[in-house]
């Protein structure tokens, strides 16, 4: 998964506007309540209880520079004055934590920017509390305007193939005379997936884990909307056309 800053963390309550969560911090067998919020429109805030001893008070905000948008944190450190001596290390701790999670998180930021060039848009581009805890299907593909076609006479059977048309990326496989299609960009937040990740039928997303099964063709069969396009299946030729709902998030 790309997200390893923290261990595995239990959601209690989610709204639009606020979460409440309880953490566990790495192996340690310790739990840590979290409590965020939104302030204003592109920063929310963040509350940790450590020990019942010690408060940290955490400010994000999602500001704008030369790439397109940075993630800057700051907070502060509440205890009783006689544990103020613990505040220097937590406080490098805070700072090692920010770096890490800042790393983690630069792959899906860049993937955004180079999705959105590419006309790609995201049900999170309002994001709340909900839309952003949720496994769904946040990915919007550009609608297209015309139809596209590909030969699979080519395509060795059984083997899993790369194929990028019509501003989309699909993963293709001829078996027994027909095709099984996965996406190519994962349908939650936009990751790139490759042969790698299949798992059996199944191809699991290295990001965030969802599972994504494929969609089998027939030639002369029923289509099959993937990737906001329309595919078909006519002896070895696979068409992709506009989807009868194009801007569908699947």
């Amino acid at each position: 998964m790309i997200h390893r800053t923290y261990g595995d963390a239990m959601r209690v309550f989610v709204g639009q506007q606020a979460a409440f969560s309880l953490t566990r911090f790495g192996d340690w067998p310790l739990v840590i309540p979290v409590f965020d919020g939104y302030h204003k429109e592109n920063g929310f805030y963040q509350v940790m209880c450590l020990f019942g001893l010690i408060v940290v008070i955490c400010i994000i905000e999602c500001n704008a520079d030369e790439r397109g948008t940075r993630m800057d944190i700051d907070w502060a450190i509440a205890s009783h004055r006689w544990l103020r001596f613990l505040h220097p290390a937590l406080n490098r701790r805070l700072m090692r934590l920010n770096g890490m999670q800042n790393r983690e998180d630069d792959e899906i930021r860049d993937r955004r920017i180079e999705l959105r060039a590419a006309g790609y848009r995201f049900a999170t581009d309002a994001p709340d509390f909900v839309n952003c805890n949720v496994m769904a299907n946040n990915v919007v593909y550009p609608p297209l305007a015309t139809s596209q076609s590909i030969s699979l006479a080519d395509f060795p059977e059984g083997a899993l193939q790369r194929v990028e048309v019509a501003d989309r990326t699909f993963l293709l496989r001829r078996q027994a005379g027909a095709v099984e299609i996965w996406p190519g960009v994962c349908p939650h937040e936009g990751a790139p997936l490759n042969a790698v990740d299949l798992r059996g039928s199944m191809l699991k997303c290295p990001w965030h884990g969802l599972e994504c099964g494929p969609r089998r063709l027939l030639s002369g069969g029923a289509s099959a909307t993937v990737c906001g396009a329309r595919l078909e299946l006519s002896g070895t030729k696979l068409s992709i056309g506009p989807a009868l709902e194009p801007n569908i998030v699947e």
